[in-house]
């Protein structure tokens, strides 16, 4: 949700702003930065860590372009890494 929605639903569907909360997109890399994972035997379970996983969570439709995720992962396992890939979403 954006704040264009979150407006919409103040202004036009009597919502009270105090009832929603908007979610900013985006992923604080620094929580998710390599050097700050657990290493294997060190609380983490095994394997976990090991292999990326990249997603896309949203609801399936053209216009938020999963065909350009798809391909983009094909051309990464292409060129050899390994990795995991999830779409996430409802349509």
């Amino acid at each position: 949700m954006n704040e264009v929605i979150r407006e919409a639903l103040v202004n036009n569907q009597g919502v009270p702003k105090s009832l929603i909360r908007v979610i900013h997109r985006g992923v604080d890399t620094e929580v998710l930065a390599p050097e700050r994972a657990p290493a294997a035997g060190q609380g983490a379970a095994p394997g976990v860590g090991m292999i990326p996983v990249v997603g896309s969570v949203g609801s399936i439709t053209r216009v938020k372009g999963h065909h350009v995720f798809l391909r983009a992962a094909r051309r990464v396992l292409d060129q050899g890494v390994e990795a995991m890939f999830a779409i996430v979403g409802e349509g």
